[in-house]
């Protein structure tokens, strides 16, 4: 599937980033943020997000957990910014998609495998998003859930295009659409990087799994 495409219209394309802690940010500087999530990404992993802590993250790194403020105002900041990158590169996996030539049941099969890929190489910031849901405060909870909104709501309209185009079985689309990206949402559970399949191959193998079961038999 190409990419950086025209944005889809009406699709908000990225959530606004929490502010650094102070100042503005360098290079140096955003090298250690980026350090410091990887950090809190296996951490939350490896112990979860509340069982963590910000000690935790500045004794993995070698820091003082001053210094880890100067760079996140709060350990809710780290996991917004883990859950909310998720989100961002869902959003960013339908760009120009709509606009694109060629069958919906195509271009829906493009997003489903793109999307399958960044969850098997994304596995722990996958976990994250998914099973630390609900531990960020209220009003961020609901950004993440209007994104997500925004989301689904593209992949259901290309499925509801592929069943006009007669490629898909007519069922009902909410159903679909949620079984769908239920399994995929879920693969980082039982996908091993080590295994046979490295993560793309693998990607393409559970969407043909997936929508072979959706796909309307030819003649």
């Amino acid at each position: 599937m190409a990419s950086r495409l025209a944005p889809t219209p009406g699709v908000s394309m990225a959530l606004q980033s929490p502010p650094p802690a102070r100042g503005g940010v360098t290079a140096a500087g955003a090298g250690r943020r980026r350090e410091i999530l990887d950090v809190a990404e296996r951490l939350f992993w490896e112990k979860g997000f509340h069982a963590a802590s910000m000690e935790d993250v500045a004794d993995a790194i070698g820091l003082t957990k001053p210094a880890i403020y100067h760079y996140f105002r709060s350990k809710d900041d780290i996991l917004l910014e883990i859950r909310q990158s998720i989100i961002d590169q869902m959003l960013e996996l339908t760009e120009g998609v709509v606009e694109a030539d060629g069958a919906a049941v195509d271009k829906l099969r493009d997003v489903l495998v793109a999307h399958t890929t960044m969850v098997l190489q994304r596995r722990r910031a996958n976990k994250i998003y998914h099973e630390e849901a609900g531990s960020l405060p209220a009003g961020r909870e609901r950004e993440i859930r209007r994104a997500e909104a925004d989301y689904e709501a593209v992949v259901r309209n290309l499925y509801a295009q592929a069943v006009e185009e007669g490629d898909v079985r007519a069922v009902d689309v909410g159903v679909a659409v949620a079984v769908l990206l239920g399994a995929i949402n879920w693969s980082y559970r039982w996908y091993r990087p080590r295994g046979r399949l490295r993560a793309p191959a693998m990607a393409e193998l559970i969407v043909d799994i997936l929508l072979d079961g959706h796909l309307v038999e030819g003649p």
